[in-house]
């Protein structure tokens, strides 16, 4: 297997998030009501990881959400260049997928989204705020889950490019101090590793879900 120094890590990070910025941009968002019908599916109960865990925490800066990810698993150096709302980034053994953790503060444009439609549609404003930044290169799925687990509330949605058949899938939640935040499972093909299937990356993202306290 060919060895990836930190070096081409880092480079690749940098054009990933060329695709997948987090950045809050200084112009307004609009969030238009969507053509397609969107399905949303509620999910009562989040299990327990399926899947071994990492006993190290990760912690957001205000102290307001943490998180566990999976064994094996570590996190990397976050670039000069990364996008400000990202707080950590971890990658798998082979380099096929990446865990990137994001939050950034709310605002009266946020709190009118989410007194409106809560949850979904923060989680519509994401996807154009990445579509705008990806230039409308993104296809996302018409399927929108929505995972309670005791008082806690995910709302989960999935996207791709328009050559990549595998969906990235992203959570975002909102803390009890207001902040919001964002989990995005991506996959990667850096190393030439087959990449995993559908169902092991959401077997490995609802693991991670499982293990989020906010």
């Amino acid at each position: 297997m060919r060895l990836l120094n930190k070096k081409y890590i880092k480079q690749s990070f940098i054009f990933l998030f060329i695709l997948f910025s987090f950045q809050l941009l200084d112009s307004c968002i609009f969030v238009k009501m969507k053509e397609e019908t969107e399905e949303h599916i509620s999910v009562d109960v989040i299990q327990k990881p399926e899947i071994p865990m990492n006993d190290e925490i990760l912690r957001s800066a205000k102290g307001d959400m943490i998180s566990l990810i999976p064994k094996n698993w570590f996190f990397v150096d976050l670039a000069e260049d990364t996008p400000k709302d990202v707080f950590a980034i971890a990658v798998n053994p082979s380099y096929t997928l990446s865990l990137i953790f994001s939050g950034y503060p709310t605002n009266e444009l946020y709190d009118g989204i989410y007194k409106e439609q809560k949850l979904i549609g923060l989680a519509n404003a994401s996807f154009d705020r990445k579509q705008k930044k990806a230039g409308g290169s993104l296809i996302k799925a018409n399927k929108i889950y929505n995972f309670n687990s005791g008082n806690l509330e995910f709302v989960v949605f999935r996207y791709r490019t328009k050559t990549q058949p595998m969906n990235s899938i992203n959570a975002i939640f909102k803390s009890s101090i207001g902040n919001i935040y964002e989990i995005n499972l991506v996959p990667m093909n850096l190393s030439g590793i087959s990449l995993p299937t559908e169902d092991e990356m959401n077997k490995i993202f609802n693991s991670v879900l499982s293990t989020v306290k906010y």
